[in-house]
């Protein structure tokens, strides 16, 4: 069951040393000279993990080589499938599927891409599964085999959309949320707001679910070879175990980890097949010297990077105002550093082309603006390709609409053209725990970012038409960035969420296509041949240990998110609680100031 909840690529390198010419004639008294052997077949196979879960980029410099092996990125997971796919010392690949799968449905199809080009490049593709679920499964499915370990279990039961309403809850507690919203469809505040799902959120979700369901049966279909009108019907009959997988064609054998290697190589009649695990992963440098731990407290070298090259700028997680987060939790766009990064590469001759990979939910409108501006005039001196993750939704569209060209993943959830703001208001709370607050005022409206009082039908027109400004600069940038007119740009706004598939028939969207697509976009688009390799830069650039914990903090402290137990307890009750406090949080942070959010948090299993 899927429960919806709301550099360059481094080459093995092989080094010949020049043979002299052979003479015309043997000499006298010397061998026959033998023909050179025939090139071996490759028989290797590579082992490639994919599990748990993948930031796009890392804020605290990579301290791996000291302590372990460190966070992967996605985007070091994608340049190992496409090593992979360019090794010719290969005869194949393993997809490692046994542990937990926590990756967005856009990053699903981005690897699913990938194995379709490793496949394509003449090698074998094999998905090894122990408890699959649904994302294992659409992995798996563009394999050539899939095996399973015998004690396992397909877990495959359709798709299925859980969004929890959190109103009465607020009810009980003396808590309420009074806001306005522009956008028919922009539903940030609904559940907080209402007891149950309104006709306009309905009709987004299930949009959503559908274009997933039709992908799970696409899935089953070309990938397993399994006749349409029976795939519908085993999903309507799991999960089964390894055996009833089987078959039922949704695996080819059961095999254990200790009899894989010998599956491999009967599948070319020879014995066990090499398989090198881990490959393509950086290896941890071993025990770390004093020296070696000293050197993390060096402030950060100023060394600016040479030659020509493509940038990648990564912008992941809320958009806010200010100029520091926290580094030890990453996960937030800055107004400030985002926009000097930018204002740098307009300047930089060596840079080529830029691409934004975005990865948002979006946050503060201004921020968003403040960024987008940027992005225009970025665009207008060199290409940006704007490749959006697993979501790029409101905010996150806003800022990105400047780009030259926009790729999304199909199942990339954007759109989310729509803002909204508001305030928690705690009248009722108050009265409850005996907190009487005592108020002296100067002006009609001094309370409207008050937490004690619902907003005034003077108050309320206020907000209203602050919103309606906002909406309709976002339009316009929209409109502008997609060459599109304001009319058009409204009526697929409205803050409707769109897979990547429908946002790409709408015009939001250039082309469905994940990072490495978007990188050969951006060399064509700056004229660079094909087959030229270019370094990447990546942007920001980590933070150091020494920057972590001597820089000191944003002041105004809207960027911080504080760590506190109440994130925990609520992720362990459903893992979409979380992002629903962090937006409530954000409004407590920032009250009656426009958002363009889309706070849902969109997760499978």
């Amino acid at each position: 069951m899927l429960s919806i909840r709301a550099a360059a690529l481094a080459l093995p390198l092989f080094l010949l040393a020049a043979a002299p010419a052979p003479p015309d004639a043997p000499a006298k008294g010397a061998p026959p000279l033998k023909a050179a052997p025939a090139e071996k077949p490759a028989v290797s196979w590579a082992m490639i993990r994919i599990g748990g879960s993948y930031p796009e980029h890392l804020a605290l410099e990579d301290a791996s080589g000291l302590f372990g092996s460190g966070d992967e990125t996605f985007f070091s997971l994608l340049r190992r499938l496409k090593r992979a796919e360019q090794d010719a010392a290969l005869a194949g690949v393993v997809l490692d599927l046994t542990g937990p799968v926590d990756l967005d449905l856009g990053q699903v199809s981005e690897i699913q891409a990938r194995v379709r080009g490793i496949r394509k490049a003449g090698k074998r593709v094999a998905a090894l599964l122990s408890l699959a679920e649904t994302k294992h499964f659409l992995l798996a499915a563009e394999c050539d085999e899939v095996l399973m370990d015998p004690a396992g279990a397909m877990m495959l039961t359709g798709g299925r959309l859980e969004v929890l309403y959190v109103k009465p809850l607020l009810d009980k507690l003396g808590l309420a949320f009074d806001g306005v919203q522009r956008g028919k469809y922009k539903n940030a505040l609904e559940p907080l707001t209402c007891a149950e799902m309104t006709p306009a959120s309905k009709e987004v979700y299930e949009a959503i679910l559908d274009r997933l369901h039709a992908e799970i049966v696409r899935a089953g279909v070309e990938g397993r070879k399994i006749p349409d009108a029976r795939f519908r019907e085993i999903l309507e009959q799991g999960p089964f175990s390894a055996r009833e997988s089987q078959r039922r064609g949704l695996v080819d054998a059961l095999v254990a980890d200790s009899d894989l290697a010998a599956r491999l190589g009967a599948a070319k009649g020879a014995g066990p097949a090499p398989i090198i695990r881990g490959y393509g992963k950086r290896r941890p440098k071993g025990p770390a010297s004093l020296m070696d731990l000293l050197s993390l407290f060096k402030p950060p070298a100023a060394a600016a990077p040479e030659g020509d090259r493509i940038s990648i700028v990564f912008l992941e997680g809320m958009i806010s105002e200010g100029e520091s987060g926290d580094p030890f939790s990453g996960g937030a766009i800055l107004r400030g550093p985002t926009v000097r990064i930018l204002k740098r590469l307009q300047s930089d001759a060596s840079v080529k082309a830029v691409v934004l990979r975005v990865n948002s939910p979006g946050g503060s409108a201004a921020a968003s603006d403040a960024i987008a501006r940027e992005v225009k005039a970025l665009a207008a001196k060199k290409p940006v390709i704007a490749s959006f993750g697993g979501m790029a939704a409101s905010g996150g569209y806003y800022f990105a609409a400047p780009a030259r060209r926009i790729l999304a993943d199909p199942m990339t959830l954007t759109g989310s053209i729509g803002v909204f703001g508001g305030k928690l208001v705690m009248k009722d709370l108050f009265e409850k725990v005996g907190i009487r607050p005592q108020v002296l005022a100067r002006g009609k409206r001094s309370g409207i970012f008050s937490p004690t009082s619902p907003f005034s039908e003077d108050e309320r027109k206020a907000l209203e038409a602050m919103m309606e400004d906002t909406y309709q600069d976002f339009l316009k940038v929209v409109a502008e960035g997609r060459k599109m007119k304001v009319e058009d740009a409204d009526r697929v706004g409205q803050g409707r969420v769109w897979t990547g598939a429908d946002a790409s028939a709408r015009g939001l969207v250039d082309e469905l296509g994940g990072l490495w697509e978007s990188i050969q976009v951006a060399k064509k688009e700056a004229g660079i041949p094909e087959d030229r390799k270019m370094p990447i830069e990546i942007l920001p650039k980590p933070k150091t240990l020494f920057e972590a914990i001597f820089e000191a903090p944003d002041a105004s402290g809207q960027t911080r998110a504080p760590a506190n137990g109440l994130g925990a307890v609520l992720g362990a009750i459903d893992p979409a609680l979380p992002r629903l406090e962090s937006t409530v949080r954000f409004l407590r942070s920032s009250p009656c100031r426009p958002l363009a959010l889309w706070p849902v948090s969109l997760q499978g299993r």
